[in-house]
């Protein structure tokens, strides 16, 4: 059985997501600055540890990102290309697969 807690995210008015410098590492998985993340957890009353799991990290890094989209924010590709690569692996059933493109 899955453990799914909800927790409501306190955010300033001054968010700036662009501060959380989001990147992908060798796997494919969402990294992030920590800094901001765990600013907004202390004010959450939400325990750093949480993030030691890197589901819930994404999951979080993924909330803000709608957060930020919500309230006028720009497009940041690295999470479109994430998100993008998790639609086509639960569409399809196919295991990861990273690289680039060019259009030409």
């Amino acid at each position: 059985m899955n453990d799914v807690r909800e927790f409501e995210l306190i955010v300033s008015q001054d968010f700036d997501f662009g501060a959380l410098e989001v990147s992908r590492d060798e796997q494919g998985d969402l990294q992030a600055n920590m800094e901001p993340i765990c600013e907004i957890l202390s004010a959450s009353g939400i325990e750093e540890s949480m993030l030691e799991n890197q589901d819930v990290l994404s999951a979080l890094i993924n909330t803000l990102y709608d957060f930020h989209l919500e309230n006028g924010g720009a497009v940041d590709l690295e999470i479109e290309r994430f998100r993008a690569l998790h639609e086509v692996a639960k569409e399809y059933g196919r295991a990861w697969v990273t690289g680039s493109a060019t259009l030409q």
